[in-house]
């Protein structure tokens, strides 16, 4: 099988210093922002067919949550950097 797990499991030690160890008490106490801000969009069927047509390479056909998941996704990163 391709993607088998493995036994006994094991990663690279650098992702140690990649992620930050903490507790589930530490978890529970992190501050919650006092506003929460919830958007709802309206996306018609035309957009989403675009970005479907824009993903799909090389005659490969990128499904419509895919191209969207994509787009959703590269925004997200463009509005860090």
């Amino acid at each position: 099988n391709l993607l088998r797990a493995r036994s006994p499991p094991h990663y690279h030690p650098l992702l140690d210093k990649t992620f930050v160890k903490c507790s589930e008490e530490d978890i529970k106490n992190i501050p919650t922002p006092k506003t929460l801000i919830k958007r709802l969009y309206h996306i018609d069927a035309s957009s989403i067919n675009a970005l479907q047509a824009l993903a799909s390479v090389n005659g490969e056909r990128r499904t419509k949550i895919e191209a969207f998941s994509a787009y959703v996704w590269k925004k997200m990163v463009d509005s860090i950097e």
